[in-house]
């Protein structure tokens, strides 16, 4: 009998991005906008200064999207 793997992909690379996150000081609660900076424009909006997001949920839509922990990293040496 092959062995399974566990876990979700998407859910691994969400949690190693919130990782990240959390290592480089984002807090957990953070508006549209800065989701949206962070994510490269993947998660949040523009012009959204007032819409709350959990960090949790940006990381999770931005990996569904396809982001990446490399992606992620792109972005912040470009910002």
């Amino acid at each position: 009998m092959a062995k399974k793997a566990t876990g979700n992909k998407k859910g691994q690379e969400a949690f190693k991005i919130l990782q990240q996150w959390r290592e480089e000081g984002v807090p957990d609660l953070i508006t549209s906008y800065e989701a949206w900076n962070l994510t490269g424009g993947l998660v949040g909006k523009c012009n959204n200064y007032q819409t709350p997001m959990r960090l949790v949920l940006v990381a999770l839509e931005y990996s569904a999207k396809g982001g990446s922990v490399k992606d992620s990293l792109k972005i912040k040496e470009g910002a």
